[in-house]
């Protein structure tokens, strides 16, 4: 099993790219429509994301993002790479991970 924490198994609440020209109708705000609020998953929800995500794979890629208003994936990381571990993850680079697949 194999884990790289830095490019995504599947990105789950992730807010919509912006409307474009020949969207269906009713898939776009309206004009002048106030935006939600963004919403940030704490780091329990992002562990729960991640484990989530990586079950039934046995090579799985994890993107994580973070920002200074939020810090959460930060806090999140060492327990997110404690399940990998002991889930018999291990860690390796991109180009270390497609020999596995290739080879």
């Amino acid at each position: 099993r194999t884990c790289r924490p830095a490019a995504g198994c599947r990105a789950r609440g992730v807010p919509s790219p912006p409307c474009r020209a020949g969207s269906p109708p009713g898939t776009c705000p309206s004009p002048g429509a106030a935006a939600a609020p963004a919403r940030h998953p704490d780091a329990a929800q992002r562990l729960r994301n991640s484990r989530r995500d990586a079950d039934g794979h046995d090579i799985c890629v994890v993107l994580l993002h973070d920002t200074r208003a939020t810090g959460q994936t930060v806090k999140a990381l060492p327990d997110i790479i404690r399940y990998f571990r002991e889930g018999g993850y291990t860690f390796c680079t991109v180009a270390q991970m497609d020999a596995l697949k290739n080879g």
